[in-house]
């Protein structure tokens, strides 16, 4: 069995990948046939596209006919804007020096036009015809058109955080030990408990884990088929040893010829106390495979001692002493001397790696507990779903692939499906899953080759960096050897690189032509590399820099190793010149520093925050948002409203900027008194006595507020009464940077997630907050800088990229309680294979288990992902790219000229073939001096008290930036304001109850709304305000602009018209889509108003322009606003693409009775 697939290496010249990227971008765009397409870094897919789109949009009699299919709705975005841009300018001339490749677009969308004309598509005009969306999008929309979820009685919800719900489905699981009904399932608990050493803890983990991914052994695990599964599983593991055996065996069968095997068959004979002995009748190459293992094992034995070295001699039990053993013994060192020329040794050690091919008794015996404790687990997950009423995205996926059927009994809607989709194309086909290949197979399950139904599928396998996301890039291997059901696309392959110049390529080609492997691996995930050709000539002030950091130096007077924290110091130094150098040669270009992790930028983004004239950057999803002090404050505010025990939290929001109290304060008033709370303490005025003057007016102040607030709380959401609290005390006065509001904000969504029937769930707040990051400067200037990871740059480019510690390794994962996964073979299927890990005190075995070998498999399937991570890096450079890493001299090495290997782990490892010798040369330069120690003594430092000054701690206001002070001044910090705010919390709490009010209308009718109504409620309004902690002029203004929304709209006639009953109606209407740019994350929309009228569904957003004062806004002035959300609109379209029906998108202005159509 050989899983290597024949696509390897290109040896074609430049001039013949030119040719043959032409001709293949012309034969990409046949309509009569399937293709699946290797488009490399910078080939310009996205315009490929757009151009197999428009070729197929002009043959179809139905635009919906033609689907395309993103990951993400950014990219889905990006294609239709791409589509409506080229239909858009074909209804003008075309410009004389227009590139042959827009030409052909023009003429392609023409075409679309005419088509467009001839059956009155109106695309210009109803763009949500376009059939663009993301897979998961698809599978969304076809499990909802099934009734397979009926036990909930209505459609359920669709939640991104599913992890509270796998804890209590596992936490559920393993309290069968002592509630199941069934003896037998008790048992089954206590057997998996007790082989994992009654470790509940990570047994639990372990459930949520495969809970969480449960899309790889849920139909391995269906009942009646466990028996099944141990059969199965060695099955998996004996091709998989065969598979590793046929990769021995080819380079070791030129060493092992007839005298070798001979000279083996004789020191077998004198050899029965060894296992060499089973080579007593080795005539012929052993077979690759599994039933052969014990005799490859002995033929490890006679060449390696051990520990895994060569061997140098022959001793007991191999016996060839003796004259009479010279000749033989002397065949075997030949051959002996031959692999260590050949460097074979580690090849040979393979063998030792492999386990016997069948599960052991008591790995059997686990497995089969293990599949019935998952169907368990399963059973009390689809329980919690009926009693949240939610599903996560793993069940939508796998109820989308039962409302298909199968080949044999397609459902109605797959026959549906079947009529009504012609072409699929496919974005990014090296991201899929196999259960978004799955459901690709099944919608194309009745195609056939005479069809006219055609598949696209474009993408590139070095870019294949989204294992965590359940990625395999096996499959796209797969499929390009295979096809996917009844599809065979033909292999087309681009090579032209249209963004970086040729100095990068150049050097791309030449380096990743040793870092890939030489052919496609889909077991091991390997790919083989495809060169590219550049547009963009050579450049002399252009290319690839290394800047080697040496590390190991000893100093010269004790003697003492530096320590390795300088390595980022040094680092971070050497990007800081980068990038005042990339900034002076080129003002208006962009610069990005990209890296593996988050925490490889820390000691850059302190450097670059240090500078006496910082450089304005922008750190994208790096801070984490609960490391904003801001977000600290709020979070202690939080937690002792709840807890009124919680003495840490009241400490940290006596000390919080809104309140400010000096140490000596807060010690008099907590120090002395451990048994009452400091709520209880705050309420003794005498207590309050001992403090400072400054410290009374502060505590009594802040006292005041939340005694107020305690007794309001069961009028508010928990939201809007921290929120309240947040804003009496003056937190939005310690705001000191744009960022800090949009990260306030996105606290306070967080807050509206953890709401569960008034209540907040505070023991997912630290998880919730753990996903969210700050909010990136938002200037002009910033944007020329930019902090990312690798994964987040994908599908950008720069002028400059930068990527630092490629020394760095990740931190290992836990060891697994037990393995389970797919492996692709080279039978085109999946397979499953489980190992458990040993159990704890099991006896040491020299033989491998089949744990040891899968745990391999995953480790290299990590490293093979490790390189095309960093091949994603280095080809986002346009112009310039410097690769910074650090080499440790070896301490074994007096001179200290040998450095030592990267690890194995890093991403400098793959690349040290390469630069090995820069870095050695590096290595005899002087030794660099270390830098500066700091100034500050840690032990004497004592941190200003940045508060608010007296002067403010009266009335709360609106945002502002200009409140805070230093130690115990009144005086402001210089700061200048922001020139504006997009969304202050009273604009977001004026929008939030017109909305609430124009949903009641549409409800209750127009008939029982009326002005005198609207007047009474005016108190009302400015009740509800001030109890949100609105001083009491802005709550009586709100009130006014809330009344003059809801008259404005209720006395026009295009608000009559919207609120007035209509078919398929529905008010402030909640619904979910996959995230822009995470492909595993959802974004949640509230569509204010929508219903169908006339055949079209219509989407109206609610705007409230605060302009009750100011009279009547000019109509130009509502297009102009209502323009800046043509995005959003858009999106919520895109809700509603598969429902077929013309769209119509519109921004409602209450109070102006204006519709603005979109």
């Amino acid at each position: 069995m050989n899983r290597m697939h024949q696509h390897s290496k290109n040896p074609l010249t430049a001039q013949e990948q030119l040719v043959a990227d032409g001709l293949a971008r012309q034969r990409a765009l046949d309509p009569l046939a399937s293709f699946i397409v290797d488009a490399p870094a910078g080939a310009g897919k996205t315009e490929l596209l757009t151009q197999r789109f428009l070729v197929l949009l002009a043959r179809v009699n139905e635009p919906e006919e033609v689907v395309a299919l993103t990951f993400t709705r950014k990219a889905a975005a990006e294609m239709r804007d791409r589509i409506m841009a080229s239909l858009r300018a074909a209804t003008q001339p075309l410009p004389t020096e227009t590139p042959p490749h827009k030409q052909v677009t023009h003429q392609l969308a023409l075409n679309v036009l005419k088509q467009n004309n001839l059956r009155e598509w109106r695309l210009l005009d109803q763009p949500g015809r376009l059939r663009v969306m993301t897979l998961d999008a698809l599978a969304m929309s076809l499990a909802r058109q099934m009734p397979l979820l009926s036990r909930f009685g209505t459609q359920p919800g669709l939640s991104t955080e599913c992890k509270p719900l796998y804890e209590q489905a596992a936490r559920d699981t393993l309290s069968l030990l002592e509630t199941a009904a069934s003896e037998d399932d008790q048992d089954t608990v206590a057997r998996v408990l007790a082989y994992f050493d009654n470790d509940s803890g990570r047994l639990q983990k372990m459930l949520i884990a495969m809970l969480e991914r449960r899309d790889q052994w849920q139909k391995f695990t269906h009942s009646g088929q466990s028996k099944q599964l141990q059969q199965a599983v060695s099955h998996v593991l004996a091709r998989l040893i065969a598979s590793e055996l046929a990769d021995i065996a080819g380079p070791l069968g030129r060493v092992f010829d007839a005298p070798v095997m001979s000279a083996a068959r004789h020191a077998a004979a004198n050899s029965p106390d060894s296992p060499v002995h089973l080579l007593a009748d080795w005539a012929a190459p052993l077979p690759a495979t599994a039933d052969a293992l014990p005799r490859w094992r002995a033929l490890a034995e006679l060449f390696l001692t051990g520990d895994n070295k060569l061997r140098k001699d022959y001793r007991a039990p191999i016996n060839l002493a003796g004259p009479a053993n010279k000749e033989q013994k002397q065949t075997l060192k030949d051959a002996l001397a031959t692999l260590a020329a050949a460097e074979l040794g580690p090849l040979l050690a393979r063998i030792r790696e492999l386990p016997d091919p069948t599960l052991g008794h008591d790995e059997a015996a686990i497995v089969q507990d293990l599949a019935r404790l998952l169907q368990l687990a399963y059973g009390n997950l689809w329980l919690t779903f009926i009693r949240e009423k939610t599903v996560d995205h793993t069940e939508i996926s796998s109820r989308a692939l039962a409302a298909l059927g199968d080949a044999e009994q397609p459902t109605d809607l797959a026959q549906q499906l079947d009529y009504q989709i012609q072409h699929l194309l496919v974005d990014e086909f090296q991201d899929t899953s196999p259960i978004q290949v799955e459901l690709l197979e099944k919608l194309t399950a009745g195609w056939s080759p005479d069809s006219g139904q055609t598949l696209f599928l474009v993408g590139d396998p070095m870019q294949s960096i989204y294992r965590f996301r359940k990625a395999d890039v096996g499959l796209f291997i797969r499929v390009r050897q295979h096809g996917i059901g009844p599809i065979a696309p033909i292999s087309l392959q681009l090579y032209q690189n249209n963004r970086s110049n040729e100095n990068i390529v150049a050097w791309v080609n030449h380096t990743f032509d040793q870092v890939f492997a030489d052919q496609d691996d889909a077991t091991r995930g390997a790919v083989c590399f495809s060169p590219a050709v550049a547009k963009k000539p050579h450049l002399d002030d252009a290319g690839v820099n290394i800047h080697p950091v040496i590390s190991g130096d000893r100093d010269p007077e004790s003697g003492e190793e530096a320590p390795r924290s300088l390595v980022d110091q040094r680092e971070a130094e050497i990007i800081l010149q980068l990038i005042r150098d990339a900034r002076n040669e080129r003002p208006a270009g962009t610069v990005a520093v990209l890296v593996r992790a988050r925490s490889h930028l820390d000691a850059l983004v302190a450097l670059l925050q240090a500078q006496d004239a910082p450089i304005p950057f922008q750190a994208v999803e790096i801070d984490a948002l609960a490391a904003r002090q801001t977000i600290q404050d709020l979070v202690a505010l939080t937690r002792a409203l709840h807890h009124q025990g919680d003495r840490l939290h009241w400490l940290a929001i006596l000390r919080a900027p809104w309140a400010g109290l000096c140490l000596a304060d807060l010690h008099q008033l907590a120090a002395h008194d451990h048994a009452q709370t400091l709520w209880s303490l705050m309420q003794d005025d005498t207590h309050i006595s001992h403090l400072s003057e400054d410290g009374q007016h502060r505590l009594r102040r802040l006292r005041q507020i939340i005694a107020e607030a305690y007794a309001a709380r069961s009028l508010q959401r928990p939201r809007r009464w921290i929120e309240g609290i947040w804003r009496a005390l003056g937190g939005p006065q310690c705001l000191r940077a744009a960022s800090d509001i949009t990260d306030v904000q996105a606290y306070f969504r967080l807050l509206d997630t953890l709401d569960h029937h008034g209540m907040l769930d505070l023991s997912l707040l630290d998880d919730g907050l753990g996903r969210l990051f700050a909010a990136p400067e938002a200037s002009p200037e910033s944007q020329h800088v930019q902090l990312m990871t690798v994964h987040k740059s994908k599908g950008l480019q720069f002028d400059t990229v930068i990527l630092p510690g490629l020394h760095k390794r990740l931190p290992s994962d836990d060891k697994a309680l037990i393995i389970w996964d797919t492996v692709l073979l080279d039978d085109d299927h999946e397979h499953l294979v489980v190992a458990p890990v040993p159990p704890i005190g099991a006896a040491k075995s020299t033989i491998p288990t089949a744990y040891d070998l899968l745990r391999n498999l995953e480790k290299t399937r990590s490293l093979n992902e490790a390189q095309r991570v960093l091949y994603v890096a280095v080809t986002r450079a346009e112009r310039r790219l410097h690769l910074l890493g650090a080499a440790y001299r070896d301490p074994k090495d007096e001179t200290g000229q040998t450095l030592k290997a990267p690890a194995a782990t890093s991403l400098l490892a793959p690349l040290w073939p390469c630069l090995e010798a820069t870095f050695s040369a590096a290595a005899a330069l002087p030794t660099a001096p270390p830098p500066r120690a700091s100034s500050i003594d840690p032990a004497q430092f004592v941190p200003r008290l940045i508060r608010l000054g007296s002067v403010h701690l009266t009335e709360p206001a609106p945002l502002s930036l200009t409140s805070l002070t230093a130690d115990t001044s009144d005086h402001p910090i210089q700061q200048s304001p922001l020139e504006t705010v997009s969304e202050s919390t009273l604009d977001m709490a004026i929008g939030n109850l017109v909305h609430r009010y124009l949903e009641a209308i549409a409800l209750d009718g127009l008939e029982v709304w009326h002005e005198e109504r609207i007047n009474q409620l005016l108190p009302h309004f400015e009740r509800t305000f001030h109890r949100e902690g609105h001083d009491l002029a802005s709550s009586q203004t709100a009130a006014r602009h809330v009344s003059a929304a809801i008259l404005g709209a209720l006395n026009s006639e295009h608000g009559r018209w919207i609120l007035g009953p209509r078919e398929a109606a529905g008010c402030e209407v909640p619904m979910s889509s996959l995230h822009p740019d995470t492909p595993d994350a959802f974004s949640h929309h509230v569509i204010d108003r929508t219903f169908i009228e006339a055949g079209t569904r219509w989407i109206i957003d609610y705007k409230t322009l605060r302009t009750v004062d100011e009279g009547a806004a000019p109509d130009a002035v509502l297009q102009e606003k209502a323009a800046a959300y043509k995005d959003q609109l858009e999106r919520y379209a895109a809700l509603f693409a598969t429902e077929g029906l013309p769209i119509r998108t519109a921004i409602f202005f209450p109070a102006h009775g204006k519709l603005v159509e979109i």
